[in-house]
């Protein structure tokens, strides 16, 4: 079930840009989710296997995020 999330957005900064970007986030998000499955697949990795990649891609993510942020 989609999630329903609120950003505020500066009087200055156009609207319907901020959507165009996240909405482009969430399609790479889901393309990249789509090919690390079909590697995974390939690769013939469990369940587990997966659920540990994504793990460890997750903290990867949020570490890479909180770098770019602080800058």
């Amino acid at each position: 079930m989609p999630k329903q999330i609120v950003v505020e957005v500066p009087d200055w900064m156009d609207e319907e840009y901020v959507t165009q970007i996240l909405k482009k986030l969430i399609e790479i998000e889901e393309t990249r989710k789509k090919i690390v499955e079909k590697v995974i697949r390939k690769l013939e990795l469990t369940e587990k296997d997966l659920e540990d990649f994504e793990k460890f891609r997750d903290e990867l993510w949020k570490k890479e995020a909180e770098r770019y942020f602080s800058l």
